[in-house]
C-alpha cells in the first residue's frame, strides 16, 4: 500500500485519506481491551509496547507483537505525515486522537445515510425505547438490560451478534424488555421511527455511530453514552441526551426523569440538525470542496 502511495506522491498527485478507525494511535485499532473489558488509550500518547504488555489482539502473543511493530515502523518512517496531504475524519473525537500522532491537516466531515424513508415526523410514537445494532459486550447491551429492568420502562432490542444467546436468556423473565433479533430495511426503519428514543449505551469509543445518523434522519432523538463520537452528534437536551451508563444508579434516575419530558421539540431539532449537517447533499458538498 505505502509503495503505491509513495509512487503517487513522486508524481505530485495529492492524496486524501478518510480515517475509519484508530489505527494510527492504536495497534489494535479499537481503543478497547477485551481482556479487561474496558476502554484503553495507553498507546495514543504512550509507547506502542503497551499493546504487547496488555495482551491486545485477543491475547495472541504473535498478533499483538506484529501489531506493535507495525505501528512503530510506520510512525518511525513518517509515513502518515509524508504521503498523505489531507485526512478526513468523521468526528472531532477521532480527529483529536489522531492529532497526537499526525501533523497533517485533518478535516472533519460526518458520515451520512440514505434510509429510503419518508422524512416526516411520525406522530404515532409507541411506548418503547429502542436499542438496535450489534449485540456484543462492548456495546453495553447487558448493562442496558439491567438499567431498564430497574426502571420498568419498555425496551426493544433489535440486532445480532456474538452474545445473542446471553441477551435472550437475560430478558426471558423481564416483562418490559423484548429481544426480536435482526431487522432490516423498511421494517427496521418503521421500528426506529415509532420509538420514543433510540438508546446507544456503548462502553467502547465510537467514531461516528451510524445508528445515530439513521435515527436523526427518521426524526428520532437519541440517548447515548457521554463520550467519544456520541458527543459530536448528540446536543444534550436538544437532539437527545448524554448519559454515563457506567454509573448504573445515575443512569436509572436520568432515564426515569427523561421519560416524563415532552420529546416533540427534540424531534423538530433532530430533523433540523440532520438536514443542516448530516444529509447526503451536505456531505458531498464538503467532500468535493476538499477534492
Amino acid at each position: 500500500f505505502w509503495r503505491k502511495i509513495a509512487e503517487i506522491k513522486k508524481r505530485g498527485i495529492k492524496t486524501v485519506q478518510t480515517i475509519h478507525d484508530s489505527q494510527m494511535v492504536c495497534p489494535y485499532h479499537r481503543l478497547y481491551n477485551f481482556q479487561r473489558n474496558e476502554v484503553c488509550t495507553k498507546c495514543v500518547k504512550g509507547s506502542f509496547v503497551n499493546c504487547i504488555k496488555d495482551r491486545c489482539f485477543d491475547g495472541s502473543v504473535f498478533k499483538r507483537t506484529i501489531g506493535a511493530i507495525e505501528s512503530m515502523f510506520y510512525h518511525s518512517q513518517g509515513y502518515y505525515n509524508k504521503y498523505i496531504d489531507t485526512y478526513i475524519s468523521p468526528s472531532n473525537f477521532l480527529a483529536k486522537l489522531i492529532e497526537n500522532r499526525v501533523n497533517n491537516k485533518i478535516e472533519v466531515i460526518p458520515n451520512f445515510t440514505k434510509t429510503e424513508a419518508d422524512y416526516t415526523i411520525d406522530e404515532n410514537i409507541e411506548d418503547y425505547y429502542l436499542y438496535y445494532g450489534r449485540i456484543s459486550d462492548e456495546k453495553g447491551v447487558l448493562e442496558l438490560i439491567e438499567i431498564f429492568e430497574e426502571t420498568k420502562l419498555n425496551l426493544l432490542i433489535v440486532g445480532k451478534g456474538p452474545i445473542e444467546d446471553k441477551v435472550r436468556d437475560k430478558v426471558t423473565d423481564i416483562s418490559n424488555i423484548d429481544f426480536v433479533g435482526a431487522k432490516y430495511g423498511k421494517e427496521l426503519f418503521k421500528i426506529v421511527k415509532q420509538a420514543k428514543y433510540v438508546v446507544q449505551s456503548s462502553k467502547w469509543f465510537e467514531n461516528c455511530p451510524m445508528t445515530i445518523i439513521e435515527s436523526f434522519s427518521l426524526g428520532v432523538p437519541v440517548i447515548g453514552s457521554n463520550h467519544s463520537g456520541f458527543k459530536d452528534l448528540i446536543q444534550d437536551g436538544k437532539t437527545g441526551h448524554l448519559i454515563d451508563f457506567n454509573n448504573k444508579s445515575e443512569a436509572i434516575s436520568k432515564m426515569l426523569a427523561l421519560d416524563s419530558l415532552n420529546i416533540s421539540p427534540l424531534k423538530t431539532n433532530v430533523f433540523d440538525y440532520y438536514y443542516k449537517n448530516l444529509s447526503e447533499k451536505i456531505h458531498i458538498e464538503k467532500i468535493l470542496a476538499i477534492y
